[in-house]
């Protein structure tokens, strides 16, 4: 299976916060996503998953503002990887993450 595309807007400075759904129940998953340099040799950040409700997909990709503070580079990646209880790796979503350089003040 293909990845779906999407692209991530990063504020330098500001806390990324996507509100994000999948079509099925998460209950026994494990979703990872991560930040990659545009060669895909330097990992620059692990997001957060704040889940909102397992069963029906809804949750949360959140980078903090100190993480988005310190990224200085204009193109980089973003993919997410879902495992399942039986270790399986399936990849949803990858993409472009397209940087903003500081286009608002840092959060307190």
């Amino acid at each position: 299976m293909k990845p779906a595309s999407f692209t991530l807007i990063i504020r330098q400075g500001a806390t990324l916060r996507y509100y994000m759904q999948f079509a099925f129940d998460c209950t026994d998953k494990t979703v990872l996503a991560q930040l990659w340099s545009r060669n895909r040799k330097t990992k620059l950040a692990d997001f957060t998953i704040e889940w909102v409700n397992r069963v029906t997909g809804l949750f949360y990709l959140v980078l903090p503002h100190t993480i988005t503070a310190t990224i200085v580079e204009e193109a980089l990646w973003e993919l997410m990887v879902i495992e399942n209880l039986s270790q399986e790796r399936y990849y949803y979503l990858t993409g472009p993450a397209d940087w903003v350089p500081g286009s608002i003040l840092p959060e307190p």
